[in-house]
């Protein structure tokens, strides 16, 4: 029993979005029954029904299809009445929820994605306190719990890869990072089949288009415990925008003072991760670092 305890406790700690709704009132709901003032900063209005919807994966969204009814106020002449477009929503217990054939006024961005084709990421809004929650905005590939790149892995197009050097006698057990969408992002490196991360260059992988990146929490030292420890300590390293594919330097980490952190990478770590990442040296340009001298 006590093992089966800690076991649902680590999975309700280790993922942000295995947890109940804490009440109605904290519903996301995506229709509008009438528009706010202000408006928000949106690019359509219109009146949509739900025609098709994919089910929930454990992913940070999922893709619904909006049949565009009735166009009230629109800044994009793409957007028709009639057309069927690609809709983004947050994959959440907290909603929203859209039943397929279910009809009423959304109020959206309009982007494209990777593929050029449109799609609509709609705010939503709470009924106990009339939150607006603007659209997460996600770009394509976004996953809740990036993880490290192996030697020889390839970089899905696209893509950047983000570097973070470790130091200090602890290993890294979790890293917790914000961006300027939601939800955030949590890299786990528990697994005992791989080394845990200490005095090296932890590369992950990320999809072009997250903006305003920042390790917001370090988790050190209880690899062993077998479930994610409530004792997280905030870093909160400069915030970074991946605009393009490349690499990106974050930050080095101290895991013997998991708070403190440096932005410059320490040179030997780039040295060795250089010999040792070949390709993805030799593929992906630094951004906001040069190689040291060999």
């Amino acid at each position: 029993m006590r093992y089966f305890m800690v076991l649902v406790f680590g999975l309700l700690l280790g993922s942000p979005h295995v947890h109940a709704c804490r009440n109605s009132g904290s519903w996301n709901r995506l229709f509008f029954e009438a528009i706010p003032n202000p408006q928000p900063d949106a690019d359509l209005i219109a009146i949509i029904s739900v025609s098709d919807k994919q089910e929930p994966r454990g992913g940070a969204t999922v893709m619904a299809t909006a049949t565009i009814i009735q166009v009230l106020k629109t800044s994009d002449a793409r957007v028709k009445q009639g057309e069927k477009l690609s809709m983004q929503l947050e994959n959440s217990s907290c909603g929203p929820d859209p039943l397929i054939g279910s009809k009423g006024t959304i109020i959206a961005k309009v982007a494209t994605d990777s593929k050029g084709r449109l799609v609509l990421h709609p705010y939503m809004h709470r009924k106990h306190d009339g939150r607006i929650v603007p659209p997460a905005m996600l770009p394509d590939g976004f996953n809740l719990s990036p993880r490290s790149l192996s030697v020889g892995e390839g970089i899905p197009e696209n893509f950047a890869v983000i570097l973070i050097g470790v130091t200090g006698a602890e290993s890294v057990d979790f890293l917790d990072f914000d961006h300027s969408a939601q939800p955030s992002m949590s890299a786990s490196f528990m697994d005992a089949r791989f080394p845990a991360p200490s005095n090296t260059i932890i590369a992950i992988g990320i999809p072009v288009g997250i903006k305003q990146l920042s390790i917001h929490q370090i988790t050190s030292g209880r690899r062993r415990s077998g479930f994610r420890p409530n004792d997280t300590v905030g870093v909160n390293t400069p915030k970074l925008d991946v605009d393009r594919p490349g690499l990106y330097y974050v930050a080095t980490l101290d895991t013997d003072n998991p708070g403190r952190f440096q932005i410059a990478p320490i040179p030997e770590q780039l040295i060795q991760f250089r010999a040792t990442y070949v390709d993805m040296a030799q593929n992906l340009a630094p951004i906001n670092f040069k190689w040291p001298a060999q």
